[in-house]
């Protein structure tokens, strides 16, 4: 069986960016950096959580993070998963 190579190894992405891998008419595959168009929502998953990120910013989930971190070409990342705010220690 013939693997062929995955593009995104040699591809590195900015801020919240996503490689997706593209295969022309001929068998050739390309890889190119976007941005998320739509973030899904899994229910009470980890991945439709809030979360709060590094710029102290509420996000919807961490897909939505990542969309504002690539369209406004900020390396803001995750701090914690939750909304932003103080912990006290008891």
């Amino acid at each position: 069986m013939d693997e062929k190579h995955n593009p995104c190894e040699d591809l590195r992405c900015g801020p919240g960016e996503q490689c997706v891998v593209s295969e022309d008419g001929r068998g050739y595959l390309s890889a190119h950096c976007v941005c998320p168009h739509e973030c899904d929502n899994y229910g009470d998953s980890v991945e439709s959580s809030p979360v709060c990120a590094t710029d102290g910013t509420d996000f919807e989930s961490l897909c939505h993070l990542r969309a504002y971190a690539c369209k406004a070409k900020q390396n803001v990342t995750i701090k914690y998963y939750g909304k932003c705010g103080k912990f006290y220690l008891i």
